[in-house]
C-alpha cells in the first residue's frame, strides 16, 4: 500500500481542509493512504527558508 504524508498549517481553515479533502480523495482513487500532520506556521517558514544550523541543546543537570 502507498502512502503520501501531507503537512499544512490549519486543518480547520476552509484553505487547507479543502487542500486535504481533494489529497485524500485522489489517493484513496489510487489505493493509497494519507498520513497527516500539523505544523505551526512559524515552522512552515523557518523551513521554507532552507537549511540552516540549529544550535545545540545544552544537556540539563
Amino acid at each position: 500500500m502507498d502512502v503520501a504524508g501531507l503537512l499544512v498549517h490549519d486543518i480547520a481553515g476552509s484553505y487547507f481542509s479543502s487542500i486535504v479533502a481533494s489529497v485524500t480523495r485522489a489517493a484513496e482513487e489510487q489505493g493509497a493512504i494519507v498520513v497527516l500532520g500539523t505544523v505551526p506556521r512559524d515552522r512552515v517558514r523557518r523551513d521554507a527558508a532552507g537549511p540552516r544550523h540549529r544550535p545545540r541543546r545544552q544537556p540539563h543537570h
